[in-house]
Parts: C-alpha cells; sequence; structure tokens
C-alpha cells in the first residue's frame, strides 16, 4: 500500500488551487476592482460587515435591522458596478470550491471524531 505524505499533498493541493480556474478568475477581478479606489473601498467594507454579521449569528446573535440594511445598501452600490458584480461571483465561486474541498476532507477523517459524539454512561 502506498501511502502519501499528507503534507506533500497539502503542498500540491495548494499548488493546483493557484493554479486552477477558479482562483485564478478571482485574482483577476480582484486586480480589475482595485482599478477604482471607490469601488474597492465598497468591497471591502461590505466584506468586513458580512464577515461580522456571519461571526454574530454563529454565536446566536440576531442582527439588527440597522445592520442587515447596512449591508443591502452596500451590496446595492457594488451591484451598479459590473466589476464589483464580477468580484462578487468570482469570490463566491472560489469559496464554494474551497467549501468543496474541506467538506471532501474532513469527511475523510469524520470517522476519527466520531469518539466525541459518543455518550458515556456514568
Amino acid at each position: 500500500v502506498f501511502m502519501r505524505n499528507p503534507y506533500d499533498s497539502a503542498h500540491q493541493l495548494a499548488k493546483d488551487l493557484s493554479h486552477s480556474s477558479e482562483y485564478q478568475e478571482f485574482k483577476n477581478a480582484g486586480e480589475k476592482a482595485k482599478e477604482s479606489k471607490t469601488l474597492l473601498k465598497q468591497l471591502q467594507d461590505f466584506m468586513q460587515k458580512q464577515m461580522i454579521l456571519e461571526i454574530e449569528m454563529m454565536s446566536g446573535q440576531n442582527p439588527s435591522e440597522e445592520k442587515l440594511k447596512e449591508l443591502e445598501g452596500l451590496y446595492q452600490l457594488i451591484q451598479l458596478h459590473p466589476t464589483g458584480v464580477e468580484f462578487l461571483e468570482k469570490q463566491m465561486k472560489f469559496q464554494r470550491l474551497m467549501a468543496d474541498l474541506m467538506k471532501i476532507i474532513n469527511d475523510s477523517v469524520a470517522e476519527g471524531n466520531q469518539i466525541l459524539a459518543e455518550k458515556v454512561e456514568e
């Protein structure tokens, strides 16, 4: 049985990811977005506020109506720029690839983590 070193596999995966069409398109969309300081600032604000909301929701908090409206307003501004739309689309495509890869990796070691889910009789 051939055993591959997981670190070597991870380095190969990183190389493959950096050459993937999903990453290249995302990177190119980012370069185009940087040409407009206004759009870049809008994207940065949107991403930061979106991340904060996601963290709050994961910790059980309900986001305020004000925060949701602010995020929606930023999204609408970005939608006015074809480059902004392209960036968000390419980012989502790349994130989907990353999420799929994480699921594959997590599923492959799920059996080992099963012990944490087992009930212990006292």
